[in-house]
């Protein structure tokens, strides 16, 4: 690295307006931002974003008695939970919030073609490999509780699909997952 990079980035005056932590950061400071959210069974999630350009992201685990809550009110908590986190980058600022829901296909649209010819790709490959074809062999004569084979055809371990590293297709599966536009969730297991 160079040393006048390291020397300017330490000398770099603190921010201390709302405005200059917005330059700071890269931000727009005149246009509106977006936060997609979305409460789930264990958790809530949110994306706030500013001309379709993700800006931070904030997701958690429910707490023991939000459990008990209604779906309607666990989407009124992730929407305060982002107002909380992200005050510095809304102050002053229009924003508009969108619910990620499947009933309403305008907002998953993309996500959902991308999913369904992921989901092709797995389900020809499933039949490429010798040791999926097997394991089908296997089932088929139920000798497998794990290991399923759905109607759609596709194997499953655990009603999981059992995806293959073949032709980079675990990576395209982890990109769908985490890179997508309307991912919130990093995972079932790990909430940050």
């Amino acid at each position: 690295m160079d040393p006048k990079n390291i020397e300017a980035v330490q000398n770099w005056p603190r921010p201390t307006s709302a405005t200059e932590i917005r330059s700071f950061l890269g931000l727009e400071g005149s246009g509106s931002y977006t936060i997609y959210s979305d409460a789930f069974c264990i958790g809530l999630g949110a994306v706030l974003m500013q001309y379709s350009r993700m800006i931070a992201y904030a997701s958690r685990q429910l707490k023991v008695h939000e459990k008990n809550y209604l779906v309607h009110d666990l989407e009124l908590t992730i929407i305060v939970h982002a107002l909380k986190i992200w005050r510095h980058y809304l102050y002053g600022i229009s924003c508009e919030f969108v619910r990620l829901d499947v009933s309403e296909p305008s907002h998953v649209l993309a996500c959902t073609i991308a999913r369904y010819s992921l989901f092709e790709r797995i389900r020809e490959r499933q039949y490429d490999d010798s040791h999926l074809l097997d394991l089908r062999d296997t089932v088929r004569h139920g000798d497998s509780n794990q290991v399923t084979v759905g109607d759609d055809g596709v194997l499953r371990m655990l009603s999981r699909i059992y995806g293959l590293n073949v032709d980079g297709l675990r990576e395209l599966i982890l990109e769908e997952a985490y890179s997508s536009q309307y991912s919130i969730y990093p995972g079932v297991a790990k909430m940050y």
